[in-house]
């Protein structure tokens, strides 16, 4: 696959910030670390020691959710006085909404009875989905429970939270996901979504909310006999982790917190574990307990299996909740046998897929169809191929072929640069149900549906192409051989944990001893290759490269190549106690010589007039983009013309006044019939139709619906003057606009600053490269 490489950037650190990061972090590579850590703006100077330890992070309590955490702790309380209260944990059945339900079994279980007065229930993954049900309702009700308290899942359950408020069944909701417009007729909602975005607390995932509910119960009523609170944390490390939330803020350190009480657990028996389950699975998926990779690619795989494929998830919380040793060992047995299973399984329907993806080759979009699928599995595959094949993938199971009507129902997922819930969304009408976010979705048809939404789909990607600049191999930093070893990975480890591990550029380097291996056997067998990375001064370093298939994929030995790579620990062969370092290859390309690349001819007229005795092609814009840029390059190219820069330096737009200038745009093109061009609202605006584009996705919740085609662009808002402005919700909207506006803003500037030098590397860049598939 062809792919855009763009060679790292190398950014102007602010004065003092290198010597700050260097007295958090007083080891060698402390100016790899102030760059990424300046980057990827994870932090402020203010909270730098924070972010590196734990112990210097000041972390915010419980009382930040204000009347909501107020409301739950007094129902809770009134709870704890009255012992004919009886309370119901509603969990979900995915690694986040597991933890979250061990965590209030276990937290809540301090004040009252478990299975006398404090029980749970989660629904059937394959049955009845994420969130509330009718019949789970009706059945606490029978049961005796006043008081449900869900996890990591209710916000959007409206109809059947009024139902149960009309029956006197309390609710207190904890949850990360929307909220909808209208608050729905609970005792409590808490939600940090509710909270301005730059909140410590504004990206808790679902377990970490049930903690800070824990957390308050805890101080609003001591007991001398309960057990730490800390003791929950490493339950919220593998949600937090699990879920792939933004871990900054009071995520990051619960998260570290977690990852520390997750090593202990992985260094002691688990006769002697306080939680021996975690201890088994950890020494099953032979992780050490303190790295973000045990839980996102061991831990979490494993809970979720159980559900994947049994629909109900009751193994895997007994195995999180479990003090029993000989219980715990029993039970990870058969998690790691369900888990077995199902990649078992995942392989199995990967290779029925092969025709079907080998006939929609030249398809824009996969769309795969089959009898028996299991429905746990579809949106795993889907998500394999998707990425293998860089395309929209659709896998659908259909129901038997008597059934009347017959529905095809399975899971769909993105590649970068694709809105795949808005591409479902133009095709509403074929859809019986569907939902989801940018890049994961499930939805059910009518199978007669099946060709017209193949042909919708094929139609809309070749109208709306992906955009191809987020599928750019973007390496952060450039390192040599040399550099890769012990010392380079402390420094990247004090990132952790982090959402992504850090890509590393290395130029002019050779692959050599390359051997072939595998593991596995049979059809299951899976190949990987190893080799030596070297340089012309005699560096070595180790790596690794684990193809999506059998394809040859490496360069060929000796031939000069620069590559990208992560670097990570693996264990040793033969000695799964010691690990090594390994760098893993992800993307390479050979390395050319200077004439074959085509050089730009760059002018600097930003700061200067033009010089009329100069044929050139004038940008007179300050692009926002390097593909902007590029794209005016390539028309200098044809001209035969040097590239001049002419554009003034642009002003810092007010986002106040940008943003009432926007909500103007918006009324005024409610207020038309036709389609507007888009040329005429990038004129009105001062923006490319790419921002437009995402500034109308962002704002989306502000409640109106857009059309997009060739023609332009048709808007129609029917309940704005109903909205409540100052709302949370649409007070939210308004925030991430302007981070929308703030980042446009920063790219441009970066633009008009950028010397020639800069602009000419960069577009060098970004032609004639070659890259393999990302391991």
């Amino acid at each position: 696959m062809q792919r855009t490489w763009r060679s790292p950037q190398v950014f102007q650190l602010p004065a003092g910030w290198l010597q700050q990061v260097q007295q958090a972090y007083p080891h060698d590579y402390a100016e790899v670390l102030a760059q990424l850590i300046w980057q990827r703006q994870l932090t402020t100077p203010a909270s730098l020691a924070g972010f590196l330890n734990p112990d210097h992070y000041l972390p915010t309590g419980p009382e930040a959710f204000g009347v909501e955490m107020d409301e739950a702790i007094a129902r809770l309380l009134q709870a704890h006085a009255n012992p004919d209260d009886r309370l119901l944990i509603w969990g979900d059945f995915d690694a986040d909404g597991l933890t979250a339900t061990a965590v209030l079994w276990e937290g809540l279980g301090q004040y009252f009875p478990q299975a006398e007065r404090l029980f749970w229930t989660i629904p059937d993954r394959l049955q009845q989905s994420h969130g509330l049900n009718l019949e789970g309702l009706e059945q606490a009700i029978a049961n005796g429970i006043t008081l449900v308290i869900t996890c990591d899942t209710g916000c959007s359950d409206a109809e059947l939270l009024q139902w149960a408020s009309d029956r006197g069944l309390d609710v207190i909701i904890t949850d990360h996901h929307t909220l909808l417009p209208e608050r729905p007729p609970v005792r409590a909602l808490i939600n940090p979504r509710q909270l301005p975005t730059d909140h410590p607390l504004a990206t808790l995932s679902g377990v970490a909310v049930a903690y800070k509910l824990v957390e308050a119960l805890y101080q609003a009523l001591p007991l001398a006999t309960a057990q730490p609170l800390e003791h929950l944390l490493d339950l919220v490390a593998i949600g937090l982790i699990a879920d792939l939330v933004d871990l900054r803020g009071d995520c990051r350190y619960l998260a570290q917190r977690g990852l520390q009480q997750l090593q202990q657990l992985a260094q002691v028996r688990p006769q002697a574990s306080r939680r021996p389950g975690i201890t088994e699975l950890l020494n099953r998926c032979r992780g050490s307990g303190d790295r973000p990779t045990d839980i996102r690619f061991g831990l979490g795989p494993r809970l979720n299996a159980v559900s994947r494929l049994q629909g109900k998830a009751d193994l895997a919380l007994q195995l999180l909740t479990s003090r029993d040793p000989t219980a715990a060992r029993r039970l990870a047995q058969q998690v790691e046998e369900l888990n077995q299973r199902r990649q078992r399984l995942q392989r199995d329907l990967l290779r029925e897929l092969e025709p079907q993806i080998q006939q929609q080759r030249d398809r824009a979009a996969l769309v795969l169809v089959g009898e028996g699928w299991h429905g746990g599995l579809l949106g795993l595959v889907a998500s394999q191929v998707a990425h293998r094949e860089d395309k929209p993938t659709l896998v659908l199971s259909l129901d038997p072929p008597k059934t009347q009507p017959r529905l095809a129902r399975g899971s769909a997922r993105s590649i970068a640069g694709l809105n795949l819930y808005e591409l479902l969304a133009n095709q509403r009408s074929l859809l019986l149900r569907f939902g989801g976010h940018p890049q994961a979705a499930g939805l059910t048809l009518i199978d007669e549906h099946l060709p017209l939404l193949r042909e919708a789909l094929e139609q809309r990607l070749q109208q709306y192409p992906p955009d191809r600049s987020q599928a750019a191999i973007a390496p952060e930093l450039t390192v040599s051989v040399a550099d890769l070893d012990r010392p380079l990975f402390r420094a990247l480890y004090a990132l952790e944990p982090c959402d992504r591990l850090p890509q590393l550029e290395v130029r002019g380097c050779r692959l050599q001893r390359q051997w072939q291996n595998s593991v596995g056997s049979g059809p299951y067998r899976r190949q990987y290759w190893t080799f030596q990375i070297t340089d012309d001064r005699g560096a070595i370093a180790q790596g690794q490269y684990w193809p999506e298939s059998n394809a040859e994929t490496l360069p060929p030995e000796g031939d000069r190549c620069d590559l990208v790579i992560e670097l990570d620990l693996r264990s040793a062969a033969g000695d799964q106690n010691r690990k090594e370092l390994v760098a893993r290859l992800l993307a390479w390309r050979l390395l050319q010589s200077e004439s074959a690349i085509p050089m730009p001819d760059l002018l600097d007229w930003r700061s200067q007039l033009p010089d009329p005795a100069i044929a050139a092609h004038i940008l007179t814009t300050c692009p926002w983009s390097w593909e902007e840029l590029a794209s005016h390059w390539q028309q200098a190219l044809r001209l035969q013309q040097p590239l001049a820069l002419a554009y003034p330096h642009p002003e810092a737009e007010s986002l106040e006044r940008g943003w009432r200038q926007w909500l103007g745009i918006l009324t005024a093109l409610a207020q038309r019939s036709q389609p507007v061009p888009w040329p005429q609202l990038s004129d009105r605006l001062g923006w490319p139709t790419a921002l437009i584009s995402t500034g109308l996705q962002v704002c989306q919740p502000l409640g109106y619906h857009w059309q997009a085609s060739a023609e332009g662009l048709l808007l129609i808002w029917p309940d704005r003057a109903q909205l409540a402005w100052q709302s949370p919700h649409l007070q939210q909207t308004h925030q991430q606009w302007q981070r929308l506006l703030r980042e446009w803003q920063r790219r441009r500037q970066f633009f008009a600053e950028a010397s020639l030098k800069t602009l000419a590397a960069g577009l060098n860049d970004r032609y004639n490269l070659r890259t393999s598939e990302p391991a």
